[in-house]
């Protein structure tokens, strides 16, 4: 596996200022080619006034606060999973074992990965400054605001990121970054690079529920027995997501994505697709029977695959029947539940197939002629099932319209 992985990441590593210059520019290009146009049209249809407004909602405050402050915190995740310290092991064991000071002998790591979010921060800053600039809705100073505070917060997401290594280490959270280098272990390191390695291959093999694992997932728990008796379907996939997401973890994802479509639905039917995503993983969640069908397994029930992927269906079914029950009611409480109704009418048949889909798929395509094109392509199959989740119900929008 380290071997093929090598030949998929040839020169994906930052390992020197090239390679961190390589990286800002792929930054730099694709937010000139998508984020500076995008946003100068959505900029520009909104004016100044719009934007102030978007703003001061309280729904519209509350998705900037939450990605802002989401961002250190995926941050720190991230770091606990793999860090921006990742030296080579043969310089682990032969330099960063030795008596040497680890703030010297690892700071070229943290340096080049802390510059190349720094500097794709800066990069992406600049674009969306200019985005709103050349839409009229801020001056000179207010771009120069923009990218500042782009600057500071990538500047926090590298510190957060460095954090969550150190704390994986059992290192506490130094708030210099040459303490936090010095707490950092070579076992720790280690450890990193292994579950790094299970990370990129899980990735690439399109394995999600190895991935969850490996990206510190809770491993399956051992609660409660199934019974004979009655519906014997059902309550092994109840048992199954109890020993998994958890029921807790199932309906909170449930509830979150129901009231998020059901309260941004009516102010943007843009928003309200993109909150569905949410409730689609509230769905998936209650989905484990379902994608446990998919595994090397002999059928214990004796039935055909058909009929045992329409009983797994009903639990997933009733999930999201309540996930759009929970958004109509949500929409409702604001006076205007039509809109909603009509998307959750999508949504419910949408998500269910999307479930069985992603499930009973092949594995992504791992081409070993050209091994630059494979993580296109394993990204592309990554994101093609939110790509139809969100194109469908706009589709049947612009048809309705």
């Amino acid at each position: 596996m380290s071997d093929a992985l090598a030949v998929v990441r040839r020169g994906a590593q930052l390992t020197s200022l090239g390679s961190v210059a390589y990286v800002v520019y792929v930054v730099v290009l694709l937010g000139a080619v998508y984020l500076f146009p995008y946003g100068h049209v959505v900029f520009a249809a909104l004016g100044r006034s719009g934007l102030v407004d978007v703003l001061t909602d309280p729904v519209g405050a509350g998705a900037l606060v939450l990605a802002v402050v989401a961002a250190p915190v995926v941050a720190h995740r991230v770091g606990r999973v793999r860090g921006p310290v990742a030296p080579p092991m043969l310089w682990v064991r032969h330099v960063v074992a030795g008596p040497a000071d680890r703030a010297v002998s690892l700071r070229r790591w943290w340096l080049l990965l802390g510059g190349a979010v720094l500097a794709a921060a800066a990069a992406l800053g600049l674009l969306l400054a200019l985005a709103l600039w050349s839409a009229a809705v801020v001056g000179p100073l207010g771009a120069l605001g923009v990218t500042a505070a782009s600057v500071l917060l990538g500047a926090v997401v590298a510190r957060a990121w460095l954090a969550g290594q150190v704390a994986a280490d059992g290192g506490g959270h130094p708030l210099r970054p040459a303490d936090a280098l010095r707490r950092l272990t070579e076992q720790g390191l280690g450890r990193q690079r292994d579950r790094g390695e299970g990370v990129y291959g899980s990735f690439l093999s399109g394995q999600r529920t190895a991935l969850v694992r490996e990206l510190g997932g809770r491993p399956p728990r051992h609660l409660g027995r199934l019974r004979p008796g009655r519906a014997m379907l059902l309550r092994r996939d109840l048992l199954a997501v109890r020993r998994g997401p958890g029921l807790v973890r199932a309906a909170l994802l449930l509830a979150l994505g129901g009231l998020g479509v059901g309260l941004l639905t009516p102010r943007s039917a843009v928003l309200g697709v993109l909150a569905s995503l949410v409730l689609y993983q509230g769905v998936v969640a209650w989905a484990t029977g379902l994608r446990g069908q998919s595994a090397p397994l002999v059928p214990v029930l004796g039935w055909g695959p058909r009929r045992e992927t329409l009983g797994h269906l009903v639990l997933p079914g009733v999930a999201a029947l309540v996930g759009g029950l929970v958004a109509v009611a949500a929409a409702t409480g604001l006076g205007d539940p039509g809109v909603t109704t009509a998307l959750v009418v999508v949504l419910v048949p949408l998500h269910l197939w999307v479930v069985t889909w992603t499930t009973h798929r092949a594995a992504p395509p791992l081409v070993t002629v050209m091994p630059q094109s494979v993580i296109p392509r394993v990204v592309a199959w990554w994101l093609l099932p939110p790509g139809v989740l969100v194109s469908v119900p706009a589709l049947a929008a612009y048809l309705a319209v």
